[in-house]
């Protein structure tokens, strides 16, 4: 990989959405993905079921829960320290959260914060503290230990296997550019749009998983601009 006299390489993701159309007998509920998987699934259309009532399942409530009273970060050097504040704040605001696997919680939040970024393969790290408890809620200091990795850039993307919609109808569905940072947030966003456009044509289990693919071997140096 060729150097770029001290400036950050431009890494393209190339992302594929594959379509195909399995028969459904009876409507099934969609099928949430990772944004960052891609495979679009279009199946049969068929008549929505208003009568199926909606089960939601909450968290059953434990005698001690979690607040976050203090939050730094490690590591992070390319996104700037003023979005930083505004992750960790954003962060120290939710309600108390469950025991249970909280940390893992708070590590998943803050790779979505960074690939949010373009920064498509962080790895967090977390170290927490017990400050003091008032024996419902437990207050902690936490620590994210952020290694960035590099910031990526949208490549292409393909619609593949696709059969109700061409590709060049999709393609505007997806709120992102060629050469944008790779925000995984654009593209859920996308996909919410795409699910939408085939359920109002009766494909219902349509379903969508994307497919990214890195081109590291390619990068390429910014061009200076005036």
């Amino acid at each position: 990989m060729r150097s770029c006299h001290g400036l950050p390489q431009l890494i393209v993701a190339l992302l594929s959405f594959i379509l195909s159309a399995p028969t459904a007998a009876f409507p099934q509920s969609v099928r949430e993905v990772d944004p960052c998987l891609a495979n679009t699934d279009e199946s049969e259309p068929v008549l929505k079921d208003a009568s199926r009532p909606t089960r939601r399942i909450q968290n059953a409530q434990t005698q001690q829960q979690i607040k976050i009273v203090d939050l730094r970060f490690d590591g992070a050097t390319q996104v700037p320290l003023t979005e930083q504040n505004v992750i960790a704040a954003k962060i120290m605001a939710l309600d108390t959260l469950e025991p249970k696997d909280w940390i893992d919680e708070i590590k998943a939040r803050v790779s979505d914060a960074w690939q949010h970024r373009g920064f498509f393969k962080v790895e967090v790290e977390a170290e927490g503290r017990e400050l003091g408890s008032d024996g419902d809620t437990k207050d902690v200091s936490l620590t994210l230990h952020v290694d960035e990795g590099r910031q990526y850039r949208l490549g292409v993307i393909r619609f593949l296997h696709g059969t109700q919609f061409a590709a060049d109808q999709l393609r505007p569905l997806i709120p992102i550019s060629e050469g944008d940072v790779f925000d995984t947030h654009k593209i859920s966003d996308g996909l919410t749009v795409l699910r939408k456009a085939y359920d109002e044509i009766g494909f219902i289990n349509f379903t969508v998983v994307p497919d990214t693919t890195i081109d590291e071997p390619n990068a390429s140096c910014p061009q200076s601009r005036p």
